[in-house]
């Protein structure tokens, strides 16, 4: 019976010994489960914050995609304004209407005036009037050679009737667009 005694009083030792280590194996288990715990709440913290973070950020993007989109009109809208500004430039600024108006007029004093000095000079004088461009004058009197080239024949001393019809022409289409 003492040997038995001794058996069970072993066992409940070995029993008692597995019980502080579990006791141990749970306190240790507790504390890795509270620093877990304590991890996992640290990293929530980061990660909520990473969160509102990302929506300030996203909202910033919002913001600036709403403003690039009012460029983007705004561009289109200055865009298509120039090209108006710039047709209304070439109607209006110096090779526009006024200046097509201009040219034949200039066309019809050049033609007058030829008439008259083929007539004075028999045709040995010709002068021609050209637009001044930019700060280069570029008004010639020709001389006896380039009215050579655009001598009339000396069987007409008087303008052609074609020219007297071009001529006309001419000036009824410069007072339309006068009128106009």
């Amino acid at each position: 019976a003492e040997v038995k005694l001794q058996e069970l009083l072993v066992q409940e030792r070995d029993k008692l010994s597995i019980l502080e280590e579990l006791r141990k194996i749970s306190t240790a288990s507790k504390a890795a489960e509270a620093v877990a715990n304590a991890s996992i709440n640290a990293l929530q913290t980061k990660i909520d914050a990473v969160n509102v973070t990302l929506a300030e950020q996203e909202d910033l993007m919002d913001e600036v995609t709403v403003k690039l989109n009012q460029f983007e009109a705004e561009h289109s809208t200055i865009a298509s304004r120039s090209l108006v500004m710039e047709m209304l430039i070439n109607v209006f600024g110096p090779r526009g209407i006024q200046n097509y108006v201009f040219l034949g007029l200039l066309k019809q004093i050049e033609f007058i005036a030829n008439s008259y000095l083929n007539v004075l000079a028999d045709g040995g004088i010709q002068l021609s009037l050209v637009q001044q461009q930019g700060d280069t004058e570029e008004e010639e009197i020709q001389g006896a050679e380039a009215a050579k080239k655009k001598k009339p024949s000396k069987k007409s001393k008087s303008p052609s009737k074609e020219m007297l019809e071009e001529l006309a022409e001419e000036s009824a289409t410069s007072e339309r667009i006068l009128k106009n």
